[in-house]
């Protein structure tokens, strides 16, 4: 793995605190026009029901959503790349009368996500880049009851829905990463500035606040990550720390909040050997991720109960059939250990496991559709109670279309 893919993994992680950035996103160059697109669908089922707050006499026994997610990058020049995403999706929660089981209500949460546009240019090679970005506010904001219920729902971490927000509003980025040669290592370490809109109702949920009067505060991302060959085969380590400004919750009277410092961090070892290449498999890539929430504050007080911790450790490989045809598979164990702060599926505790199935094919010069499915499976907690633990499970499926020139 080159210092460049390094470089552009920190730029990725700087400019959205990911979990973990994938595999696939660390490849992509800034002198490679990009475009991605295409359809995803997931749904959940749940075996008993789990009863949520603010709906008495109801429990959610299933979710889905379809998504069409769209991105592109795009070079300005030599030194200079704009990117570019956003995103239409369509959820449905079905919810069920606790005491009439066969009397079930369906809440709809549809429309477009935030833009997010970014520039990403070398200011000295490779060793010095500067990324600028700005979340046009596009996405659907103000939502009704039915809809926020909805939301809190497709928007848990549990259910890793492929769009788990709309609208949130305007906000923006500025960032820096630098990176050098250390020995062996190529390390490279970043930091930016975000400001985050003030409409944050998924964020509200984590942090047990009301869902529409809470002002998450702006953030700031500080990255620091390394790589280097290992024989044929390439491993790479990181650390993430986000840090808050404090804001503001209105509920009744005003508040000051401030949500506590979060680490990251993550590895990944790509294997890619010749033994490898002889059983037929092209690579074989394992990765781990852990991200440790630590307590937000309330007036200069520590709130109990929210502060958590949440993981997955996983494998991806693929089996080439040909020039044009793969078989890949991706296996994962995720896990959180839930914010007992609030009782709402948004910061449940779970544990879950999931296999996906692709089907890369080259149709042509550098244009590749992917079609794949999965199924997940897991348990989830949320609060106390009979009907606050149940098991669930659920497919996926989607394609994407992605092309390069």
């Amino acid at each position: 793995m080159s210092r460049l893919v390094m470089t552009h993994a920190l730029v990725s992680i700087v400019a959205s605190g990911a979990l973990a950035p994938s595999v696939e996103a660390q490849e992509r160059l800034l002198n490679r026009r990009n475009v991605d697109a295409g359809p995803m669908f997931q749904t959940w089922k749940f075996a008993d029901g789990l009863q949520q707050p603010g709906t008495t006499g109801k429990r959610v026994t299933g979710a889905s959503q379809l998504a069409l997610p769209l991105s592109g990058l795009v070079p300005i020049n030599d030194a200079w790349a704009i990117d570019v995403s956003t995103a239409y999706a369509y959820g449905k929660v079905t919810f069920e009368n606790s005491e009439l089981p066969r009397e079930t209500q369906d809440f709809e949460l549809q429309g477009f996500t935030d833009t997010r546009l970014r520039v990403v240019g070398r200011i000295r090679g490779d060793a010095l880049l500067l990324t600028l970005g700005a979340t046009l506010p596009t996405g659907t904001v103000k939502l009704d009851r039915d809809q926020l219920q909805a939301l809190r729902v497709l928007g848990a971490p549990a259910l890793r829905m492929p769009v788990p927000g709309l609208g949130n509003g305007p906000g923006g980025t500025t960032g820096i990463v630098a990176t050098r040669e250390v020995g062996a290592w190529a390390v490279a370490g970043g930091a930016a500035y975000e400001l985050r809109a003030r409409y944050a109702p998924v964020a509200a949920a984590t942090a047990g606040a009301s869902d529409i009067d809470f002002d998450p505060g702006d953030a700031i991302h500080l990255t620091l990550g390394a790589d280097r060959l290992i024989g044929q085969n390439a491993f790479t380590m990181g650390v993430a720390a986000d840090l808050f400004t404090t804001g503001k919750v209105s509920g009744g009277v005003q508040s000051e909040s401030r949500l506590g410092p979060v680490v990251t961090t993550d590895v990944q070892y790509r294997m890619a050997n010749t033994r490898l290449r002889r059983v037929g498999l092209r690579e074989i890539t394992v990765f781990g991720a852990e991200r440790f929430r630590s307590p937000f504050t309330l007036n200069g007080e520590k709130k109990d109960g929210s502060s958590g911790h949440e993981g997955e450790f996983g494998m991806t490989t693929t089996v080439p059939f040909g020039r044009a045809l793969g078989l890949s598979a991706t296996g994962v164990l995720a896990y959180s250990s839930g914010l007992s702060v609030d009782n709402s599926l948004t910061t449940a505790a779970f544990r879950s496991a999931s296999l996906q199935l692709g089907l890369p094919y080259r149709l042509g010069g550098d244009v590749v559709i992917r079609p794949y499915a999965g199924v997940q499976a897991g348990r989830i907690k949320s609060g106390t109670g009979v009907a606050s633990s149940v098991s669930a499970g659920g497919i996926s499926a989607g394609l994407t279309l992605s092309t390069e020139f």
